[in-house]
């Protein structure tokens, strides 16, 4: 199935904030951050999307009538996912989620400033076959 079909079926959102984590510059945290760091290849929008085989990190532009184009900027197997989790904070950070990775890296950002909806979907995706132990909530 193309990618854009899949991103259909399992969603695409806006990554809104920034990104944070743990792990050294050549963990899978280290080199997502650094991917989206990169604005050389970005276009509009910093976008992650879940296939059932990858976590992606993925940049978007509107083609008005086309619709969304997209670009994957950074690809992690889906097997390379230990647990994923909200951990909301306060004050406009209540969807943040954090993806635990079985290098022992990290990688968390915020799906919605207030609304928790994106977060359980994301949660709930990488928590589904394909992964490790997902923690969904």
């Amino acid at each position: 199935m193309p990618l854009i079909d899949y991103l259909k079926h399992f969603g695409a959102a806006v990554a809104k904030g920034g990104i944070s984590g743990a792990g050294g510059p050549e963990s899978v945290a280290g080199r997502w951050w650094r991917a989206a760091r990169d604005d050389r290849n970005r276009w509009d929008a910093l976008e992650y999307g879940v296939t059932d085989r990858r976590l992606l990190l993925l940049t978007s532009r509107n083609r008005g009538a086309g619709g969304t184009e997209y670009r994957i900027l950074f690809e992690v197997p889906r097997s390379a996912v230990a647990s994923v989790a909200r951990r909301g904070k306060l004050l406009f950070q209540r969807g943040r989620v954090e993806v635990r990775l079985t290098d022992g890296s990290m990688i968390a950002w915020s799906t919605g400033m207030v609304s928790t909806a994106r977060a359980r979907a994301l949660a709930a995706a990488l928590s589904g076959p394909g992964t490790g132990s997902g923690e969904g909530s």
